[in-house]
């Protein structure tokens, strides 16, 4: 039985505050659960590899409009594939409600 449902072989994981370290990245129920010198394939059930390729984490977008000037669910889907095109994997998507955001959440310092 593989050890990881999926493994990123070959690749060059750029890691922040270290740098750029060529190692392999095991991956099992959705999350990385080995970070190290050689996976062999058969340890996998999924290979993809990434030699001469970086390896990123997911990019975030904190400020991201859905459903402002299109229907949500139509808005959603094509607004978030865009974004994964661009390797970004989580969004935080700011509503409106015609109001300052302020009467809606309170001041900055109460929330963090």
């Amino acid at each position: 039985m593989p050890r990881y449902d999926s493994a990123v072989l070959n690749g060059t994981v750029v890691f922040p505050f270290v740098g750029a370290v060529r190692c392999d990245v095991g991956i099992r129920d959705g999350r990385i659960t080995a970070l190290t010198d050689s996976i062999a394939s058969a340890d996998a059930d999924a290979v993809i590899d990434a030699r001469d390729k970086l390896v990123l984490p997911g990019g975030v977008d904190s400020h991201f409009h859905i459903g402002i000037y299109r229907d949500l669910a139509t808005d959603a889907s094509s607004e978030t594939a865009s974004a994964l095109t661009g390797g970004v994997t989580t969004v935080l998507s700011y509503f409106r409600t015609g109001q300052n955001y302020l009467n809606k959440s309170g001041p900055y310092r109460t929330i963090f």
